[in-house]
C-alpha cells in the first residue's frame, strides 16, 4: 500500500495497514484451511464409494462364478426380445444358466455422469479463495479539492448568516413600525 503525502491521502492510511493486512492473511488462511478439510473429506468419500463399487462388482462377479452362471450385458429389452425370439440364440444360452442384464451400459453412464457432477462440485467449492483483498480499498481524497470546497461552504454560510441578520433586523424595524401605527391609530380613536 502506498502512502501519497502531495496532495491526497488514503483513508486506509490511518497506520492500520499492517494490522489489516495480517487480519487479511489470517482469514485468507482460515479459508484455505477450509477448504483443504472439505477437500480431504471428498476424496474420502470418493475412495468410499469407490471401494464399494469395487466390492459389489467383486462380489456380483463372484457370485456368477460360483453358481457357473453366465452374465449377459445387453442394451435394452429389445434386444433381449430378439434372442428369446432366435431360436439359434435360444439354443447357445439354453446350454447353461445365463443371467441377462438389460440396460446396464446406461445405468452405469447414468451413474458415472452423476459422480463426475458431484465431483466436479466440490472441487470448485474446494477451490482456493481468489487474491483480492477481504476489505475494500477506500478511494483516493484530493486534500486540496475538499479544502477548496470546505472554504466555499464556509463562505456561503458567511454570507447566509449576515442576511438572515439583515432580514431579523428589518423585521424587527418592521414590527415595531407596525405596532406603533396600530398604538397611534387606536390613540385616535
Amino acid at each position: 500500500m502506498s502512502m501519497n503525502y502531495v496532495g491526497s491521502i488514503s483513508i486506509l492510511d490511518r497506520g492500520d495497514g499492517p494490522a489489516q493486512a495480517i487480519i487479511d492473511k489470517n482469514k485468507r488462511s482460515v479459508a484455505q484451511r477450509l477448504a483443504d478439510e472439505t477437500k480431504d473429506e471428498l476424496e474420502k468419500v470418493m475412495h468410499r464409494v469407490e471401494d464399494i463399487y469395487v466390492s459389489y462388482e467383486q462380489s456380483t462377479q463372484d457370485m456368477f462364478l460360483t453358481h457357473g452362471a453366465n452374465v449377459e450385458y445387453i442394451e435394452d429389452i429389445k434386444e433381449l426380445e430378439e434372442i428369446l425370439t432366435d431360436e439359434l440364440k435360444k439354443k447357445k444360452y439354453e446350454q447353461k444358466v445365463t443371467v441377462f442384464i438389460v440396460g446396464f451400459e446406461n445405468m452405469s453412464n447414468q451413474r458415472l455422469r452423476l459422480i463426475q457432477q458431484v465431483n466436479e462440485f466440490f472441487m470448485d467449492a474446494t477451490k482456493p479463495a481468489e487474491e483480492e483483498p477481504l476489505f475494500s480499498p477506500s478511494p483516493d481524497i484530493n486534500i486540496e479539492e475538499i479544502g477548496h470546497s470546505i472554504e466555499e461552504t464556509l463562505d456561503s454560510a458567511d454570507r447566509l448568516t449576515d442576511r438572515l441578520g439583515e432580514l431579523n433586523s428589518q423585521m424587527v424595524d418592521w414590527l415595531t413600525n407596525f405596532a406603533i401605527n396600530k398604538a397611534s391609530t387606536k390613540l385616535k380613536e
